[in-house]
Formats: structure tokens, sequence, C-alpha cells
């Protein structure tokens, strides 16, 4: 059985993640803006952080469709 109290902490637990993810994603963008210009080491390292702000943008969408499934979750 699926309480108030268990959703409320849920959907605070996955809108800390989901800013938590977004804000990891805006930092990897500045990272990989800012190595751009350099040598075969740095940008190999610039599309490492590219992909992984990617693959972050991915996971903070998969725990944005959780949280809305939250929303549907029936509290008795």
């Amino acid at each position: 059985m699926v309480t108030a109290w268990a959703k409320s902490a849920a959907r605070r637990h996955l809108r800390e993640a989901i800013d938590a993810l977004d804000d990891a994603r805006v930092r990897l963008i500045g990272l990989a803006e800012d190595t751009e210009w350099h040598s075969d080491g740095v940008r190999a390292m610039h599309e490492k952080l590219s992909d992984l702000q990617r693959r972050t943008a991915a996971v903070a969408g998969s725990v944005r469709f959780r949280q809305s499934e939250i929303e549907g979750v029936p509290i008795p």
C-alpha cells in the first residue's frame, strides 16, 4: 500500500536526482566547450565529456518518466 508520505518522498528524491543530473549535464557542456580547441588528448576528453553529457541527459529523461509514473500511483 502506497502512502501519501511515501509518494511525496519518492517525488522529492526523483526531483533531487533530476536537479543533480541537469546540473551535471550543464557542467559537462561547459567543460566540453572549454576543451574544444586543445590537443588530441584533450580532444578525446572533449568527446568523452560530450558523450557523458548526452548520457546524463538520457538518464534525466528516464528519471523524469519515473517521476510522471509516481504521479499516477493512487493513494487510498
